[in-house]
Parts: structure tokens; C-alpha cells; sequence
């Protein structure tokens, strides 16, 4: 185990300690069905990372477990999950309200992640991974498993968003705009830093 007290160690550790009791919450409640909608979900998060750091698509400087896996299979494998077991039990009946609520996990990830990029030593991007890669990918796996759950999760379970919260003015409608600019300031935010970093790279000699 990698214990050098840094800020990557402690923001690990949270990330784990905070998926696993959120998991473990929404799990228990009833485990034939959150069981394998949780197991599903982590075991394609964890592949699909272990795929895409072996095709050098990005990598972890940072890893709490680096002596045993090639990335930090205990956040990829119940963070996503969360995400996943969150969105199915909460998602609006409505798949119009449906993307405007999952676009609220996007960018929030998609902000972590660019932070973390940025300004850790959590993740980088090698080769011709980037942003619009994570983004494409997030909304893929997300939405993958909003289907998947669909099946899986009987509506008992579930406890979806009023449409009406989604309404002009309503608290939910109000949220996903907010987040909603937000998004669109990260991206260019980020593809303004991108084409900066292009234009004032020192030419190779």
C-alpha cells in the first residue's frame, strides 16, 4: 500500500470510504436486486479501465495499491457503481428528464476529473485520450446502465424525480442549468487552456 500522506492519498481514501457506505446504503436495502446491478456495473467500470490503461490511453501517477493493480480498482470499482445505483434510483420517469439529471453527473465528474488531471497526480492522459474522450465515455456508461437498471430495478425500488421538480422555475430545473453552464464553462475553459498550451509550446528543434 502506498502511504505517503500526500493530497492524492487522502482525496483515495475519501473516494473509497464515501462510494463503499453510499453502495453499501443503497445495497442493503435489497440485495437481489441492487446485488447484481452494483456487481455489473463495477465489474465493466474495472475492466474498461484495466483495457484502456493497457492501451496507454491514461494512467494513474498516483495509485494507493500500485504494488498489486496497474490502476486504483477499489475507486473505479464503487465510485462508478454509485454513480450508477444513484442515478437508477433517483432518475425521472421522463428521458427528456432523464438526460437533463445525468448531465448534472456528467459535469460533476467530468469536473472532478479535469481537476484531478490538472492538478493531481490521480490520473493523466496519455496518447490521443482527452477530455472529449472522459466525456463521451461517462455519458456511455451512464446511460448504459440506466437501461440496464431499468430491468434489473422494479419500480418499488426506485424513487424517481417529480417531472414537475423538472419544470420552468422548479428546484430540479433550476440545478440542471446551473450545472448545465457550468458544463459548457469547463469545456471551454478547457479548450481554451488546451489551445494555449498549443500555441505557446516551445517548437521542437
Amino acid at each position: 500500500m502506498y502511504l505517503d500522506y500526500s493530497l492524492e492519498m487522502y482525496i483515495t481514501i475519501l473516494a473509497i470510504a464515501t462510494a463503499f457506505a453510499g453502495c453499501l446504503l443503497i445495497v442493503r436495502a435489497d440485495w437481489r436486486h441492487w446485488g447484481p446491478l452494483f456487481l455489473s456495473a463495477s465489474l465493466l467500470a474495472i475492466v474498461l479501465c484495466y483495457i484502456f490503461v493497457r492501451l496507454h490511453f491514461y494512467s494513474f501517477p498516483y495509485n494507493l495499491l500500485k504494488n498489486y493493480f496497474l490502476f486504483p480498482i477499489l475507486v473505479v470499482g464503487h465510485v462508478f457503481p454509485l454513480l450508477v445505483l444513484l442515478g437508477v434510483k433517483y432518475s425521472p420517469a421522463k428521458w427528456s428528464h432523464k438526460i437533463a439529471f445525468y448531465w448534472v453527473f456528467v459535469v460533476s465528474g467530468m469536473a472532478g476529473e479535469t481537476l484531478a488531471h490538472n492538478y493531481t497526480r490521480l490520473i493523466k492522459y496519455e496518447l490521443f485520450w482527452d477530455f472529449w474522450d472522459s466525456l463521451t465515455a461517462w455519458w456511455l456508461y451512464l446511460l448504459l446502465f440506466e437501461w440496464i437498471g431499468g430491468k434489473l430495478i422494479p419500480p418499488r425500488l426506485r424513487r424517481p424525480l417529480p417531472d414537475q421538480a423538472f419544470a420552468f422555475g422548479g428546484w430540479a430545473w433550476l440545478i440542471v442549468h446551473f450545472f448545465m453552464v457550468a458544463g459548457f464553462i469547463l469545456a471551454g475553459v478547457y479548450l481554451g487552456w488546451q489551445l494555449g498550451k498549443e500555441m505557446f509550446a516551445a517548437p521542437k528543434s
